[in-house]
């Protein structure tokens, strides 16, 4: 910490507060010694961010002892089988790479302070043992789990979907809307590109133009190539089947529906009581006109 003071005629004055203190030193004071250093010492292992064939790799500074140096050093973590390895002067954002995403690995780490022990050369730190640990891991992307459609509107012929994507490293919605009764002209698919969302889900909205009074069926999925990392498309599963037609839409929908559909629904009345018989012919007429 560095304290200043003046000097008059008078004598000294009194000395400034620190420029820094407990408060707002990043890492604790440490006093000067004479004497041996404890090694540096990692506590706990890093945690793990697991991407298709590398690892993204963090030490919080909580879980670890400098040692009674001052705190600068570098961080090291390698990887077992193999070696590979990252380096990090301040324990995040140590990226492994290289790794075989059929093999399976541990990670652990050192740390090294800044302090020289007598008689080494310069830049000769004092390096920590190894951390503990991490659990077995296997650098390869999981297939995304299936999406939750979470509302469905219809409106004069336009549906509108709104799903909600749980998965954080998933980059692609798709959603099928498939007509109950084939039809080869209906464009079923919908899809739309996903970022990535460290802080939760995310709600994406699909739409559709369909026929009113047709009876469709709806499910998604998304898909998961680590943002690219990935060279292979990884699906997850569909959503569960939705059942959506025009019998789910709300008041004011159904009478613009009905509106519609008036001419067409006195078109098929007509048709079906040229069809009947006789004796059936006439009550359809009279309920027609009634």
């Amino acid at each position: 910490a560095v304290t200043v003071r003046g000097k008059s005629s008078a004598g000294l004055g009194d000395l400034s507060v620190p420029a820094l203190s407990l408060a707002n030193w990043p890492w604790l004071p440490i006093a000067p010694r004479v004497g041996g250093h404890k090694p540096p010492l990692l506590l706990a292992a890093p945690s793990v961010d697991v991407h298709h064939g590398e690892v993204e790799l963090t030490i919080n500074r909580s879980d670890m002892d400098h040692g009674g140096a001052i705190p600068f050093g570098r961080f090291q973590c390698s990887a077992a089988p193999g070696g590979n390895s990252a380096k990090s002067s301040d324990g995040s954002k140590m990226i492994v790479s290289g790794l075989d995403p059929s093999q399976s690995y541990t990670f652990s780490c050192n740390y090294a302070n800044a302090y020289t022990p007598p008689g080494a050369a310069p830049g000769k730190f004092l390096v920590s043992a190894p951390s503990p640990s991490t659990a077995v891991v296997q650098p390869r992307v999981p297939a995304p789990t299936a999406p939750q459609i979470v509302a469905v509107k219809i409106d004069s012929g336009q549906v509108t979907v709104q799903v909600r994507v749980n998965d954080a490293f998933a980059d692609l919605l798709l959603c099928d809307l498939e007509p109950a009764v084939a039809d080869a002209g209906f464009d079923k698919q919908r899809t739309a590109p996903l970022q990535p969302r460290p802080d939760g889900p995310v709600d994406s909205t699909l739409q559709w133009q369909v026929t009113v009074n047709e009876v469709y069926w709806l499910s998604c999925k998304v898909r998961n190539t680590d943002r690219g990392r990935d060279p292979r498309s990884k699906w997850g599963p569909h959503s569960p089947p939705m059942k959506v037609s025009d019998m789910t839409t709300t008041a004011a929908t159904t009478a613009s529906l009905t509106t519609m559909d008036t001419a067409t629904t006195a078109a098929s009345t007509t048709t079906t009581a040229a069809a009947v018989p006789t004796t059936a012919k006439t009550t359809t007429k009279a309920a027609v006109s009634t």
